[in-house]
This record gives C-alpha cells, sequence and structure tokens, in this order.
C-alpha cells in the first residue's frame, strides 16, 4: 500500500476534529505507491477496509496481509462521501 500509519490516540483525535479514537492515522505516504496514485494524504484516517471497521493500526495491517498482495482494496477515509478501492 505504502503508507506509514499509527494508532489514533485521544490528543490526535481532538487535534484531527475525529468524533473517536477508531482507526488508523496516515503519517507517511511514499513515493510511487497505490496510496499515492489514489491521492492519499498524510493525516487521512483508515476507518474501514473491506466493510470492516477498523480498530486500529494492527487491524489495518491484519486486513490488508489477509487480502493478500494483489487484492483489490475497498477503503473508506474519515471525512470521505464515498470508498474507493486500492490494487
Amino acid at each position: 500500500m505504502g503508507v506509514g500509519i499509527q494508532d489514533v490516540s485521544h490528543d490526535l483525535a481532538k487535534a484531527f476534529k475525529l468524533k473517536s479514537t477508531k482507526g488508523s492515522l496516515i503519517t507517511e505516504i511514499m513515493q510511487d505507491t497505490p496510496a499515492q496514485k489514489a491521492g492519499m494524504r498524510k493525516g487521512d484516517v483508515v476507518i474501514r477496509i473491506n466493510d470492516k471497521l477498523i480498530e486500529n493500526s494492527n487491524h489495518l495491517r491484519n486486513e490488508i496481509a489477509n487480502a493478500g498482495a494483489y487484492a483489490e482494496i475497498e477503503m473508506e477515509l474519515s471525512g470521505m462521501e464515498k470508498p474507493f478501492f486500492l490494487n
């Protein structure tokens, strides 16, 4: 996918005006990766992947690993109107 991630702490949730600490905060976007090509940005929060709510960064890593290296992944970010796909 090509991102750095971390859990959403209470302080981060407050700073980003999020309603909860659920999800995984994008801290870095690597060049020439599916994440960059999809328009993901540092500060985005992944809240859902393939119809599963993301609890934290470990949960996101596990869901991506379970999907497999070449799978198409449906992802929803906090504040987005509709999900998008990464492959």
